[in-house]
């Protein structure tokens, strides 16, 4: 790199130079030719060499971390953009800074209308009051998840979950999913599991969920006579080694398998003998291994009293 200029009556040249020392290692020097002229001849010349082999390595470090900076962030920008949930960010006061188009769009705005707002700006009128408390709960630096009704640009409502924090600089990070689909989900199964205990109600079926370790880990049935002391117990901690054998040796049978069982069994208990149509099916996680099991019981005593009175 040479740059050449005259000041006055000097003659001043800059040249960069790439040289080698005695041990093979590369420098860069930066060399200053100062000349005297008068009348267009050059009278005297001064030269200054300085080694500046370091600063030149500084100046590329910063220029690739920059550049790497830049790169860095094009990718983080194209993955929040490319999330399914909404990503916000807003200053200390709630006031939005940026968004995805995600995120905006869950409120039907835009991106350049989004952060024009605040977050007061899209919760439901009745959760306005719980907000400085729960942007206060951020200040410990931890993510912090919160439920909200908020309130879209057409004045419509939806549910939202919201994972948030605060930043290192004050400022307010959160991430937004629609809780919508999953809130229907949860009442379509609220309504099932009351129509299916209904259907129990007065049923001779018991029907159960046990993990690996044999403990139950759910059961229904009203009428089952050790219920109520059966969460987190085996069988052989409910009736007794002797007393569940049978029962535990199907649904170890289950476990081992991975292979449905269906089976009459007898089922002693506080002097009584009670006769079970035991179907017993294993539960798989999403790798095909069995971690539990699930199963039914068919008071087969009670369907024949129930038959006995029919005839």
């Amino acid at each position: 790199m040479t740059r050449e200029f005259i000041r006055s009556g000097f003659h001043v040249l800059e040249r960069e130079s790439h040289e080698v020392d005695v041990q093979g290692n590369p420098k860069v020097f930066r060399n200053s030719m100062i000349g005297i002229v008068e009348d267009g001849k050059l009278l005297r010349t001064w030269g200054i060499q300085r080694d500046v082999t370091e600063q030149v390595k500084s100046e590329q470090a910063r220029a690739e971390a920059e550049a790497a900076l830049r790169k860095s962030e094009e990718h983080f920008r194209i993955l929040v953009e490319q999330a399914s949930d909404g990503i916000f960010l807003a200053d200390s006061q709630g006031r939005y800074i940026d968004a995805n188009s995600v995120g905006a769009e869950m409120f039907g705005y835009s991106r350049e209308e989004i952060i024009r707002l605040s977050i007061r700006d899209v919760i439901a009128e009745d959760e306005i009051a719980r907000l400085p408390f729960e942007i206060s709960r951020f200040d410990g630096g931890k993510t912090v998840r919160s439920e909200w009704r908020l309130r879209r640009k057409d004045g419509s409502c939806f549910p939202g979950e919201v994972s948030g924090k605060r930043l290192p600089d004050g400022r307010l990070q959160g991430i937004l999913r629609d809780m919508t689909e999953r809130k229907r989900a949860e009442e379509a199964m609220r309504r099932s599991e009351e129509r299916f205990r209904v259907a129990l109600k007065h049923s001779p079926i018991t029907v159960f969920n046990q993990d690996r370790d044999l403990q139950y880990t759910w059961i229904y049935n009203p009428q089952l006579y050790w219920q109520k002391d059966a969460l987190g117990k085996t069988d052989d901690e409910i009736l007794g080694p002797r007393k569940a054998a049978n029962l535990t040796r199907i649904k170890r049978q289950v476990l081992t398998t991975g292979v449905a069982v269906r089976e009459e069994i007898i089922v002693p208990n506080d002097g009584r003998r009670f006769a079970f149509d035991l179907s017993v099916d294993p539960l798989f996680d999403t790798a095909g291994n069995v971690v539990g099991i699930t199963g039914a019981g068919v008071d087969i005593a009670k369907l024949q009293e129930l038959a006995d009175r029919l005839q």
